[in-house]
C-alpha cells in the first residue's frame, strides 16, 4: 500500500512540476511578446525593422528561421524581404504557390507538421536553398484596411510540432508587425516625396 501511494504522490509531482515548467515558458513568452512590441514600434527604418522582427519571432517561437513574405501587386508575387537564410528579395513566389500563397488567397493562418506530405507544398524553395522544412507555422499580415500585405511564417519548431498555443502567440506578435511594417512604408513614402520635392526645387 505504502509503495502505490508513493508512486501516485511521485507522479503528482512530476505533473506538477510539468505544469509549473509549461505557465513559466507561457508566461516568459508573453513578456517577450512585449518586449517585442516595444521594439519594433520604435524602429522606421524598414529594413532593420524586419531584421529585428526575424530575430525576435525565432526566439519567441523557438524555430529555426523565420520569414517575411510581401505581396507585389504588379506581379501577383510574394517576395522575400527578409529571412534568416535568404538574401532579400531573392526568392519571388507566385501567390498561388505554396503555402505561403494559400496563406495569402485564403487568409487564414495554416499549422503544418507534415508538409512534404501537404499537396500546397511547394519543395522548390528548399531545394533552391538546401534548407530541409519539417514543420510550418505561417499566418496572414491583415493591415488596418483589411487587407493581406503578405505572410510571416516560420519554420522548423525547435522541440515537436507546432500547436494552437503557438498559433495564438503568433497571431498576436503578427500585429505589432503588420502596425510597423505600415509605419515604416509610410515613412519610406514621405521620404521619397521629400527627395522628389527636393529635386524639383533644384531644377526651378
Amino acid at each position: 500500500m505504502k509503495s502505490s501511494k508513493t508512486n501516485k504522490d511521485e507522479y503528482k509531482n512530476l505533473v506538477l512540476k510539468e505544469e509549473n515548467r509549461s505557465l513559466e515558458n507561457l508566461m516568459k513568452r508573453h513578456r517577450m511578446l512585449g518586449d517585442l512590441g516595444q521594439l519594433i514600434t520604435s524602429e522606421i527604418n524598414l529594413e532593420k525593422l524586419f531584421g529585428l522582427v526575424v530575430r525576435q519571432m525565432k526566439d519567441l517561437m523557438h524555430a529555426d528561421t523565420c520569414s517575411v513574405f510581401l505581396h507585389d501587386p504588379d506581379t501577383d508575387e510574394l517576395w522575400s524581404m527578409v529571412s534568416n537564410d535568404l538574401k532579400k528579395n531573392r526568392i519571388r513566389i507566385s501567390t498561388q504557390c505554396g503555402i505561403s500563397g494559400w496563406v495569402y488567397n485564403q487568409q487564414v493562418p495554416q499549422i503544418v507538421n507534415t508538409p512534404y506530405e501537404d499537396p500546397r507544398f511547394f519543395k522548390g524553395v528548399d531545394r533552391k536553398t538546401g534548407f530541409r522544412t519539417r514543420n510550418i507555422l505561417c499566418i496572414p499580415l491583415i493591415n488596418r484596411s483589411k487587407q493581406c500585405i503578405g505572410t510571416l511564417q516560420v519554420l522548423n519548431k525547435q522541440e515537436g510540432n507546432f500547436t494552437e498555443q503557438d498559433l495564438e502567440l503568433f497571431e498576436s506578435a503578427s500585429h505589432y508587425v503588420t502596425i510597423a511594417l505600415e509605419n515604416a512604408r509610410l515613412y519610406e513614402n514621405l521620404s521619397e516625396l521629400d527627395r522628389i520635392k527636393e529635386k524639383v526645387i533644384h531644377h526651378i
